[in-house]
């Protein structure tokens, strides 16, 4: 169980830091790694300076360095770092050359590999400063061999050189643990304690290995090149587990997206709760749902037919701008028209409301960047735009049967049923929306004038008054009309 729990943490670690890993370093990062650089150049510089350089041999130390430069350009992504399997080549090295050389080699190695990727364009300059720092692990194992007196080792000599290796391994935590540290980048110190255990059981399985090589390549110095193979298996087995992790976190990226859409689906389900009969309101949930659906940068949605002329605008102005240059070329089509031009493309939908009492036509537009807008993503807006127009034709009905509901037919102005909802609307306000007045009229003698030239001259009475009283309060208020007068 706690296998599972570390494999988790330092999975979690590898997938937050993968984006970040080719950032730019922060100000207070450089400083970090100058100021390791240069200590590790200053201890590096004094074990040379301090130690014995007998035995000394200058073409196997390039050689040697030439190696170690190949094997540190082998990186297994692990936590926020890296698994290099240097101790393929440090073993060797400190078995072949002076104890003392040994951390000023590893540097060279770092520095050399680095580079040259650097002048391919491979990695940013700031690999080639941490690069540096990143030799601190040589330091313990030589500053044990120096102080055992530098002894050739051998078989007879496993346990010292054991100790060299756990004091290699305790330089590298301090070391890096302290960067981080300073540097404020790195995550918490139990997390990233597991991380390096996992670098030091890699660091332990190939030591043995390197041990053998060394032994091998004291009696032939060219024997060391026989590590290139494995070598060259683990960049292969690195390079291929680089881009799996790569795609895998392009693939967790889109499972986030589509987890964003989809949350903002479930959000738009309960607008479309919400909205019940506005029509307004059933307008957004479909220009923002289609937008979510299909991914698309903006959007834009018009209705030129209605009692009021509506136009909803969703996206950045940029994107809106591309909007604009588009929809009046294909305002007038009949069908679903995709236009793409330079890496951008655009879709316009008509909309058709069968309402009363004449239909209402519109468009939907959208646009998107990079890929065009597959056949089944125009269906699914094509069936979502469908279903919205009936629901805005109900919502067009409902509004109609509920204004005639409200409104007296001959003259135009509200009846008891609407003075009554606006009466029980500005009690509910209260003193807060200021005072109101109701003033109530009553035509004399209407019903003699009724009677003497006929009801159509009353009606036409009636709607000529209803007409001015309209006109005089249009604006402040509302006119209504309660009985037969």
């Amino acid at each position: 169980m706690e296998l599972q729990e570390t494999e988790s943490a330092t999975e979690r670690l590898l997938e937050h830091s993968w984006e970040g890993r080719e950032r730019r370093a922060s100000d207070r990062e450089l400083v970090i790694d100058a100021i390791a650089a240069a200590l590790f150049g200053a201890v590096a510089s004094l074990l040379v300076i301090g130690g014995s350089l007998a035995g000394l041999r200058l073409a196997m130390l390039a050689l040697l360095i030439g190696v170690y430069a190949l094997v540190g350009r082998v990186e297994f992504p692990v936590g926020v770092g890296y698994v290099v399997p240097t101790q393929l080549i440090l073993m060797p090295m400190l078995l072949i050359l002076p104890p003392a050389v040994v951390p000023a080699a590893v540097g060279a190695g770092l520095v050399i590999g680095n580079a040259v990727d650097w002048a391919f364009g491979r990695v940013p300059p700031r690999r080639v400063l941490s690069a540096v720092p990143d030799a601190w692990h040589a330091v313990g194992p030589a500053a044990v061999l120096l102080a055992a007196g530098a002894p050739r080792i051998g078989f007879d000599q496993l346990p010292l050189l054991g100790l060299a290796f756990a004091a290699g391994c305790l330089v590298d935590l301090v070391s890096s643990v302290a960067r981080m540290r300073l540097a404020g980048v790195g995550p918490e110190v139990k997390l990233q304690l597991r991380v390096i255990g996992m670098v030091w059981a890699v660091d332990a399985c190939l030591a043995p290995l390197g041990f053998v090589a060394g032994i091998a390549a004291r009696q032939h110095g060219f024997a060391i090149l026989f590590v290139l193979p494995l070598v060259l298996l683990l960049w292969l087995v690195a390079r291929d587990r680089n881009h799996r992790i790569e795609k895998a976190h392009h693939r967790l990226k889109l499972v986030e997206q589509e987890r964003v859409r989809l949350q903002s689906a479930v959000r738009r389900l309960g607008d479309a709760f919400a909205a019940k009969l506005e029509l307004e309101g059933l307008l957004e949930i479909l220009l923002h749902g289609s937008i979510e659906a299909l991914d698309a940068a903006a959007g834009r949605l018009e209705l030129g037919g209605a009692p009021s002329p509506l136009r909803l605008s969703v996206g950045v102005e940029g994107w809106l701008d591309e909007l604009a240059g588009g929809s009046r070329a294909s305002r007038a089509a009949d069908g679903p028209v995709q236009v793409g031009q330079a890496g951008l493309w655009r879709l316009t939908v008509p909309m058709h409301i069968a309402a009363s009492p004449r239909p209402i036509a519109g468009s939907l537009w959208l646009v998107r960047a990079g890929r065009a807008f597959e056949e089944d993503e125009v269906a699914l807006i094509g069936e979502l735009i469908g279903k919205a127009e009936l629901a805005a034709a109900e919502i067009i009905a409902h509004e109609l049967i509920r204004e005639q509901a409200m409104t007296d037919a001959l003259t135009g102005l509200g009846n008891r049923r609407r003075l009554t909802e606006d009466l029980t609307s500005a009690f509910r306000r209260g003193r807060d929306a200021g005072p109101s007045v109701l003033l109530l009229f009553d035509l004399d003698g209407f019903k003699n004038y009724n009677d003497t030239f006929g009801h159509l001259a009353g009606d036409e009475l009636l709607a000529r008054l209803g007409a001015r009283l309209r006109r005089a309060v249009d604006g402040v208020g509302r006119a209504y009309r309660l009985g037969g007068d």
